[in-house]
This record gives structure tokens, sequence and C-alpha cells, in this order.
């Protein structure tokens, strides 16, 4: 089978194992950001923006010390080298993640969850328009199904919404998209940097809002948002942006072996989890169509996972 370098020079890994790798990286990253969730049914009633803020701030705190030992204690050396592409992709992640809170103030959770799950059929388009990337028919398959599992999950609360929420939703699904593409035409530079900046551009924009919102006090706008949190809300916010951070750390190691509809494909793992963490420790017990859909999704997971590895592949960056 053929063989792909490692950065040291020294054995080789078969490229179907490096597709393999890629996939569980990927999966595990989206097993990660599943538990936001859950973290957030812990809290005492932070608002969308204060979780913003902190978990941005937590992105930070946990990227830093991995870009000090990824660098040998020279982290902005790191940030130099993913120059406009490390930026790019932290300003798309970091979008994304913003449309998504707002969009929720407009739509229903179930149609927001709904879109991402369209999330891999943008990123195979663009993949394909912009890096000339051919996706294969067993992933288109996989994509189908998936979208079809996640239809099943929010069956129950699908409702039409307002236009500007689904607009939002759909900027914050194509920014994820973009995001999964700048990675992928990032071919030989470490992005990690991108971790950095999106949690620099959430901390960044939230704190405007709640800042904003506390000086208008006259009309009365910021009497619902404001800065202050509970203790037990900022260390469960900062546990969330830790997470998010290593999440994000290992979808970009096994974006480098993948597809940008692969990549996003397999984070799906993370729509799936999201409510069986919620129904463990919360007791929040998911519906049946909502488990018939998680196994679907996992199905098609599986399923991508175990064809891509058997096929020849381009030799991976590593």
């Amino acid at each position: 089978m053929a063989q792909v370098f490692s950065p040291g020079g020294g054995r080789t890994a078969p490229r179907a194992e490096s597709v393999l790798v890629g996939m569980l990286l990927v999966i595990f990253a989206g097993c990660l950001w599943s538990t936001q969730g859950l973290l957030i049914r812990l809290m005492d009633g932070a608002d969308p923006w204060q979780i913003l803020l902190v978990r941005g701030l937590g992105m930070v705190l946990g990227t830093v010390p991995v870009l000090v030992i990824l660098s040998g204690g020279k982290p902005w050396s790191l940030v130099r080298q993913a120059g406009w592409r490390g930026l790019a992709a932290g300003l798309a992640i970091g979008a994304s993640g913003i449309f998504f809170v707002v969009a929720l103030n407009f739509t229903t959770i179930a149609n927001a969850v709904f879109m991402v799950g369209a999330g891999p059929f943008f990123a195979a388009f663009l993949g394909r328009w912009i890096l000339a990337e051919k996706v294969r028919r067993e992933t288109w398959i996989a994509m189908a199904a998936s979208l079809f599992g996640v239809f099943l999950m929010v069956f129950d609360g699908l409702e039409s919404g307002r236009m500007i929420g689904s607009i939002l939703m759909l900027f914050s699904t194509l920014a994820f998209a973009g995001y999964s593409i700048i990675l992928k035409s990032a071919a030989g530079r470490d992005m990690n940097p991108a971790t950095l900046h999106k949690g620099l551009v959430e901390a960044a924009v939230a704190a405007f809002v709640l800042l904003g919102a506390g000086l208008w006090t006259e009309s009365g706008a910021g009497a619902d948002v404001s800065p202050a949190m509970s203790v037990r809300d900022v260390l469960l916010g900062l546990a969330i942006g830790l997470l998010l951070a290593l999440g994000m750390l290992l979808f970009t190691l096994g974006a480098r072996r993948l597809s940008p509809a692969e990549m996003t494909l397999g984070s799906l793992t993370e729509l799936v989890l999201s409510p069986i963490w919620v129904w463990l420790f919360v007791h929040e017990v998911p519906d049946r169509l909502t488990l018939a859909g998680g196994a679907i999704i996992i199905s098609a997971i599986i399923y991508q996972a175990v064809t891509g590895a058997r096929r020849a592949r381009p030799p991976a960056v590593v």
C-alpha cells in the first residue's frame, strides 16, 4: 500500500490509515463540542452573550499553552507562520459561532440544528468550486443519510421561523464550511492559531455587545443583558471554552487528511451526542425520533469512515 511521510522523515503510515485517523480526529472533536449543551444546562442562567464572552476567553486560555508547547516557547512564530489563512480561518469559525448565537434569538433550536446538518453539503459545493475537490459517491450517500437523520431528530420542532433567523443560520453554516475550506487550502501550515483567533473574536464581539447594552440603560435596552455572572457560570463557561479549543485542535489535525465535506460530516457527532449527555446527566429524555435520527447519522459517519479508509488518497500533510 502507498505510504505517506511523517514530518520527521521517520516511518510512514498507509494512505488509508491516514484517512481513517483523520476521520477519527474530527469525530472526537465533535464529541468534545457536544458537551457544550450539557454545560450550558448546568448554568444558573447566563445569557448567550455572557456565554460567548467567557467561552472565548476559555478558548484563549486553552490554546496559548498548546501553541507555546508546539512552538518551543515561541507561540507568536506559529501565529506568523499561519499568516492570513490562520486569521481568516479564525474569523470564519468565530463568525460561525456568533451568527449561531444571534440566530437562536430569531428561530427555534430545531430549525437551527437542521441547518447545521446541511453543513457538509455546503462544504462539498465550496470545496468543488474553490479547490476543485471531487466528492466521492459514498460521501454524497453518507451526507444525504445524515441530513435525513438530522431531519428526524428535529422533526417535531421544525417551524417556518422568521426569515432573519434562517438567514443568520445560513451565514453560520456557510462560515463553518468556509473554515473547512481554508484549513484544506493551507497545506503545510500549522493552523492551530485559528483557534486562538476564534476565541479572541468571540470574546471581543461579546464584550462589545455587553458593554453597549450596559451603557444604553435609559431606554431599558441593557436591562436583560449584563456582564455580571455567577462564579459557577464563569467556571462552566471557561470549561466550555477549553473543550471547544481542544476540539478545534483535533479538528485541525484531522482536516489535513480529509476533504471539506468529510471533515464537516465527521463533526456531526456533536448533534448526535448533545441530547445524549443531557439525557444522562440532566434527565431530559430524548424522543424516539431523536434517537433514530442519531443512529442514522452515526451509521452514515461510520459508512463514510470505512469506505474512505479503503480508497487510495493523495499523500496527507502531517
